[in-house]
């Protein structure tokens, strides 16, 4: 019976490992909630917000595009398209949320 119950307990950690490593929360993102929106803060940060993945995004590019009167934001498949993309348009450009390695003006 305690083998049994091992057996059980390796076979749950493997699935939670498998699930862990391949697990990609950037595919449950919506853009989209940022189209639209009654919240005073959400207006400020991104006014006149639409979808414009339609207009922006092929196939190849990325998955969903809103757009507002400070910024365009793109959601891409995985991390590579996204550093292709924001290479091919800014250059040395680079995703939120990472480093540069050096601060400017340091």
């Amino acid at each position: 019976m305690a083998l049994a119950a091992g057996a059980v307990v390796e076979v749950a950690l493997v699935a939670v490992v498998v699930f862990l490593a391949t697990f990609d929360a950037r595919r449950l993102i919506d853009l989209g909630a940022w189209v639209g929106v009654e919240d005073p803060w959400q207006q400020s940060a991104m006014p006149n917000t639409r979808a414009t993945t339609e207009e922006l995004c092929s196939a190849a590019l990325c998955g969903q595009a809103v757009q507002s009167d400070t910024l365009t934001t793109y959601r891409f498949a995985d991390r590579d398209d996204a550093m292709a993309a924001a290479r091919h348009f800014a250059g040395e450009a680079r995703p939120a949320g990472s480093s540069s390695g050096s601060s400017p003006g340091v």
